[in-house]
């Protein structure tokens, strides 16, 4: 097997701190603490802050954690994005959406959380709320999800009752379509994994999405008012693990970022070219990865960097094709050669026992040329989050 290459790894991921735009993982967190008045101030420090409208009396309320909102089938939340909202982007992005709800059965299709667009009611459009009674599903939670083009790409029921005039802790994880659901910090035992329910080979449409809204779908017009209570309604820019879904339930307190690796979007077509990541991306312990599948004894790069919105390379050849590393903020390059199956050596990445690390997400991605005349392969992306 030849060598692949690996220059100063341990120093560039040293580097990240600085030359990756340090994030916090709360992209948004309303309180509904307030008590009085129409503003649902967000906490995260991005002020995605919410106006309240519709209500009929005083919404203000006790809550779960604090205050909460009484919702009354009226009234809402309209939230005006600032920053890192909205966070559903159909691109792989992972993502976390966690609160409190106290509602009644019987409510058809009213929603808790909202993203859509302003210019019509036939827009892509990503809620959580509650289930059918068509379908005598009305004291589950429900997620729907359609794209632009007004394909549904998900809409399913929970098997666990939220919906019984109970407190119940809800908490969305979605990484790239694998997503799962957890009522009261267990995960829900229907599969939530949607990856091949595209309409596409390959992702999920376009979503262009510009507002949000908590307790009703607001577009061109307002509709599906939920009644019932919601409190401490987070939304996180990474996908939360169970043990930090615990820490919510038990403490007010956000917890410290998670080491993860997970699959982050797609790459190039539906070639054979991949790349696997095991080990641990916790600070102070080695990841160890690996390219699979390539042109054998092609030449091979693992790129790593910071930019983590994908770029489509159409206009230099590659036809719906996506970078998820932006090659002008590459940290590092690996460069080396696969073996005759195709395989590339075992990559050690060491994560620097640097708590500044602690959030920062970093890009890989495998590129592979080989055959005859030569051929780029593009793998999928992983993603990488440091973290205690």
């Amino acid at each position: 097997m030849r060598t692949l290459l690996v220059s100063s790894i341990a120093a560039v991921m040293l580097s990240a701190s600085t030359a990756i735009t340090q994030t916090p993982g709360l992209a948004a967190h309303w309180k509904f603490d307030e008590t009085t008045g129409t503003t649902a101030s967000d906490s995260s420090g991005l002020k995605n802050h919410g106006t309240l409208k519709g209500f009929v009396g005083t919404p203000w309320t006790t809550g779960k954690v604090g205050g909460a909102i009484a919702f009354d089938g009226t009234g809402y939340v309209e939230v005006a994005p600032q920053g890192a909202l909205p966070v559903f982007d159909a691109k792989g992005s992972p993502y976390t959406i966690a609160f409190w709800v106290k509602g009644g059965p019987q409510q058809n299709d009213k929603r808790i959380y909202c993203e859509g667009n302003i210019n019509g009611n036939n827009y892509p459009l990503f809620t959580i709320g509650t289930g059918r009674t068509s379908n005598q599903t009305d004291s589950k939670l429900q997620v729907f999800i359609r794209n632009d083009s007004n394909q549904n790409i998900i809409n399913w029921q929970s098997d666990t009752t939220v919906f019984d005039n109970q407190w119940h802790h809800v908490a969305w994880v979605d990484n790239a379509g694998m997503a799962s659901l957890y009522i009261d910090g267990k995960p829900d035992t229907r599969s939530w994994d949607y990856r091949s329910y595209g309409p596409q080979t390959r992702g999920f449409g376009t979503f262009t999405t510009d507002t949000v809204a908590i307790g009703a779908v607001v577009r061109s017009s307002v509709c599906c008012n939920f009644t019932g209570a919601i409190d401490d309604m987070r939304v996180y820019r990474f996908a939360l693990a169970a043990s930090d879904i615990a820490i919510i339930i038990n403490t007010p307190a956000h917890p410290s970022c998670r080491a993860s690796i997970g699959k982050f979007g797609f790459g190039c077509g539906t070639g054979p070219l991949d790349i696997h990541a095991v080990g641990s991306a916790a600070i102070g312990q080695t990841m160890t990865v690996r390219i699979l599948r390539g042109p054998p004894n092609g030449a091979a790069v693992l790129l790593l960097g910071g930019g983590l919105a994908p770029q489509d390379l159409t206009a230099i050849g590659w036809t719906d094709c996506s970078l998820y590393v932006s090659l002008l903020g590459l940290t590092s390059v690996a460069i080396g050669t696969l073996d005759a199956t195709g395989t590339s050596v075992a990559i050690p990445l060491k994560v620097p026992n640097n708590m500044g690390l602690d959030c920062v997400q970093l890009g890989l991605q495998g590129l592979a040329i080989g055959g005859s005349p030569p051929k780029p392969e593009l793998s999928s992306a992983l993603l990488a989050q440091f973290g205690r």
